[in-house]
């Protein structure tokens, strides 16, 4: 690893790879040992642009990838002024973003496929007087257990929990937690079936 690469962040392990095409904005990025992050990923840890302390506190989240962790091509990671953790073994395939607002934290052994978005809060709308812009969020956080295969286009919203184990199939949107073992698919997420279990 460069020189410029070990400025970036509080760490990063031995027998890591990242791209020189990708971004690494702020100093708490921490990068565990062989993680591999490819072609024009982010990982961002500057706070909510639309914050208005936004100039004043321009770096305030956090971004921790535990061991062998892979980020796949144009994914996006944006802490602001939470968190995201991902666990060892994990991978985060081709254009996905995560949102931390909230905090995101995603267990081991965890494949999240193309094109996902997690997104850990939620836009306050009750007045009709003012712009939604204008109204704050919510920030409550999501989970994902550990060996979960999240399908392509999976929509993950606030307050989610995804139990160990389960599988959510590609294109569904998740709006409630998850309980452990099962097999989900639709709009919102439903459970299909449970996986068979070897005892």
């Amino acid at each position: 690893m460069s020189a410029t690469y070990a400025r970036v962040f509080f760490g990063a392990g031995e027998g890591t790879f990242i791209s020189v095409k990708s971004q690494l904005i702020g100093k708490k990025i921490t990068i565990g040992k062989n993680c591999r992050i490819l072609r024009h990923v982010k990982l961002d840890t500057s706070n909510n642009p639309s914050s208005p302390d936004f100039k004043k506190n321009f770096l305030t989240g956090s971004i921790f990838l535990g061991d062998e962790v892979i980020i796949k091509d144009y994914s996006q990671l944006y802490s602001y002024d939470s968190f995201i953790r991902i666990g060892n073994n994990s991978t985060i395939n081709p254009f996905c973003i995560i949102y931390g607002h909230g905090g995101v934290t995603i267990g081991k052994n965890v494949l999240i496929a193309a094109s996902t978005i997690i997104v850990s809060s939620n836009h306050i709308f009750d007045s009709i007087e003012l712009p939604i812009s204008r109204q704050g969020i919510t920030a409550e956080g999501v989970v994902i257990g550990d060996d979960v295969w999240i399908g392509s286009n999976v929509k993950i919203l606030d307050g989610v929990c995804i139990g160990h184990g389960s599988v959510v199939a590609s294109g569904s949107v998740v709006t409630k937690s998850l309980d452990s073992f099962g097999i989900y698919g639709g709009v919102p997420a439903k459970l299909i079936r449970k996986r068979k279990m070897d005892f």
